[in-house]
């Protein structure tokens, strides 16, 4: 698994064809090392590792505008997903609620930032390039994201379906709240910063929710 994962990295920076592949060989090993989850909650397992397959196939492009607007909706589409399977497994009321609210809000932007990679696609590119990230500075807060995301698809998943979404939720939102703060930092579009100076409290205050919830749960089984 490490070596495939590797060999992903080191192509991050070749042509669409060889990351695409790259990505696929490290996603397929992860598919057959063995999901505990699949045993009692394989949707959690499907929507975590179609997610990192999706955004780890995503080729960069240069543009931060475009490069972030892209990754936050695979990024949300794949909470959208996580959420689901709380929603179809889970049985704790205040988890639930959370995931029916994550599901939501998600889809409504979701709709936001296709319309935004749609203008650019379908129109005159009004954003060539990020005046204040020349140097590709951003280029490097998608490869982290992307480690991250990597980092997700390694974990304990022989949890019950409250605990999975605890665990699995919280470094989800932690590595959107890194890749908002990237771009932040090097972006310039006004509607994907007000986006982003939204996303971060947001997902900070579910990410203190969600450790108070394991604090407090932590001495349960995790199994049954």
């Amino acid at each position: 698994m490490l070596a495939a994962v590797t060999v992903f990295f080191s192509s991050c920076n070749n042509s669409a064809p060889d990351a695409d592949k790259s990505a696929q060989i490290a996603y397929d090993s992860l598919s057959v090392t063995g999901d505990t989850i699949a045993e009692h909650a394989s949707d959690f397992s499907t929507a975590l590792h179609q997610m990192t397959n999706d955004i780890n196939q995503i080729p960069l492009t240069g543009n931060a505008e475009r490069d972030f607007a892209v990754l936050l909706k695979g990024h949300h589409q794949g909470a959208v997903n996580i959420a689901q399977a709380e929603l179809k497994n889970g049985k704790d009321d205040a988890l639930k609620e959370m995931a029916q609210n994550i599901s939501t809000t998600y889809k409504k932007e979701i709709s936001v930032l296709d319309a935004f990679v749609d203008s650019l696609k379908n129109g005159p590119v009004r954003i060539a390039s990020s005046s204040g990230d020349k140097e590709g500075r951003f280029n490097s807060i998608i490869k982290k994201h992307k480690a991250m995301m990597w980092d997700m698809a390694k974990m304990d998943t022989n949890m019950v379906a409250d605990k999975q979404f605890v665990a699995v939720m919280i470094p989800h939102l932690q590595s959107a709240v890194f890749l908002a703060e990237g771009y932040l930092k090097y972006g310039k579009d006004v509607k994907l910063m007000g986006m982003a100076k939204e996303i971060v409290p947001r997902k900070n205050k579910q990410i203190e929710e969600l450790n108070k919830w394991m604090n407090k749960n932590k001495n349960t089984s995790s199994t049954q």
